[in-house]
């Protein structure tokens, strides 16, 4: 991730980001090797999502990811078709 910083005046504007193209690379190849009839133990990866995305959603919603309610709320989001790309796994979250 990269961060930049901008001064105007008094105020500093931050700017975040990142390349998604190897995320989302790694997402789709491990997507392609797996089944929704595959058998998965108690805990399985679903997800490969990165921070700036976290942080966009954060800021275009007003969520906060650390809070409990807000990160299901945040789940939901990500459940989205939009956000398909960073699905690790073909069945239901």
């Amino acid at each position: 991730m990269r961060i930049q910083y901008k001064e105007e005046g008094d105020k500093v504007f931050v700017t975040h980001t990142q390349d998604l193209e190897a995320t989302i690379k790694a997402n789709h190849e491990q997507m392609a090797q797996r089944s929704v009839f595959d058998k998965k133990g108690e805990m399985h990866h679903v997800m490969r999502v990165p921070h700036v995305i976290l942080m966009k959603i954060c800021q275009e919603t007003g969520l906060d990811f650390f809070d409990k309610d807000d990160a299901k709320e945040i789940m939901k989001i990500l459940k989205r078709p939009e956000y398909a790309a960073f699905r690790t796994y073909p069945g239901a979250i």
